[in-house]
């Protein structure tokens, strides 16, 4: 007896945020709007919205994505929310 499954490549979002100075971003899918206010990241079945002062994209890859600032919010939201 056997079954066949379809293997499908899956890709995962991590988001770390510390101390309110850096939100490190693992799997993100791009950057949709940047501002110093806010940054929206497109992210696998979303977004997240990053808001402070004096944002800066300080690295980034085709994979990972380091933010620094006065970080005073962060918004996951899901595709069509």
């Amino acid at each position: 007896m056997g079954f066949s499954v379809a293997v499908k490549e899956i890709m995962l979002d991590k988001i770390t945020f510390s101390a309110g100075e850096t939100v490190f971003i693992e799997g993100h899918r791009g950057i949709s709007s940047y501002s110093p206010e806010e940054t929206v990241i497109r992210i696998t079945g979303g977004t997240v919205t990053i808001k402070g002062d004096a944002l800066e994209i300080c690295e980034m890859n085709a994979d990972e994505l380091l933010i620094k600032g006065r970080i005073s919010g962060i918004d996951r939201r899901k595709k069509g929310e």
